[in-house]
């Protein structure tokens, strides 16, 4: 008979949010948001993305909308 090996937990890490540096946590979003423009790489938290983000994916939207009107 083969002999059973028993096999080690795996800890899974959470990614940490780009911005505030908390542990991103399931179930509100297991890989966290894009966090573009704020950050060229990582993720951000749920909370980051709404308060940080959004806007300032909006105020680029509204910037470069005005830069397109003036020409």
């Amino acid at each position: 008979m083969a002999s059973v090996t028993a096999v080690k937990p795996v800890t899974i890490t959470p990614p940490k949010c780009c911005i505030c540096g908390e542990a991103i946590e399931p179930p509100s979003h297991e890989s966290g948001n894009l966090a573009w423009p704020v950050a060229d790489k990582g993720v951000c938290c749920d909370l980051c993305n709404i308060m940080v983000v959004i806007p300032a994916r909006i105020a680029e939207f509204v910037n470069h909308n005005s830069q397109k009107e003036k020409k």
